[in-house]
């Protein structure tokens, strides 16, 4: 039977699945890769975990690393922040949605275990990079792509390091044992604006 990758859903004659079954069994994949690592996250312990039967999930996935491949690609989607207009309030916003995430989400949580398992199991490292880096990147440097725009960003900069100027403060503050407390994002990105602030040409407007 061939599957959506999308919605997980079957394609094709049989019995539908059960999305009940198909969210518990995502949510007990990724609680116990988080709590116990790879080596604790094993079918036997999600069906368990999710009240499900071994079978139910070898339904959906072929083994265990595809099972965790899929809870990562579903559990660590993001949300755009709204356009303010202003670039330098939208950075914060974005600054602090990426320093809180970093201090209550699984992302960060997830990258010691998926870099554990690189050398093995590569497909995780990958999955946490399509769903847990690369979009939260491309949403920070939309921004900035905004403010070039508008002007009131340099057009002769790399964005691409001002991503990860902004970005790794939120990484760094959590690996040292700090929060997300109110002033980082401000502070953040107020010692970075002052290197890519550009000239606004108010007639352009």
């Amino acid at each position: 039977m061939v599957y959506s990758d999308a919605k997980r859903h079957p394609l094709g004659r049989g019995r539908p699945r059960s999305v009940a079954a198909d969210e518990k069994i995502i949510d007990a994949a990724m609680d116990l890769l988080i709590e116990r690592g790879y080596a604790g996250a094993t079918i036997g312990a999600v069906a368990m975990r999710a009240r499900v039967g071994s079978k139910t999930i070898y339904r959906r996935y072929a083994n265990r690393v595809e099972m965790l491949a899929a809870a990562i690609d579903e559990s660590l989607g993001v949300r755009p922040v709204e356009n303010s207009g202003n670039t330098r309030l939208d950075l914060r916003s974005m600054v602090w949605m990426l320093a809180d995430q970093a201090a209550r989400s699984p992302v960060v949580r997830l990258q010691g275990v998926v870099l554990s398992e690189e050398r093995r199991h590569p497909e995780l490292l990958s999955a946490y990079r399509r769903r847990g880096v690369w979009p939260r990147r491309r949403l920070l440097k939309a921004v900035l792509e905004r403010g070039v725009r508008r002007g009131e960003v340099r057009n002769d900069i790399d964005l691409d390091v001002v991503v990860d100027l902004l970005w790794g403060a939120s990484f760094a503050r959590y690996v040292s044992g700090g929060g997300a407390e109110d002033g980082l994002a401000d502070a953040v990105v107020d010692a970075v604006w002052r290197g890519i602030e550009g000239i606004r040409d108010e007639s352009e407007v």
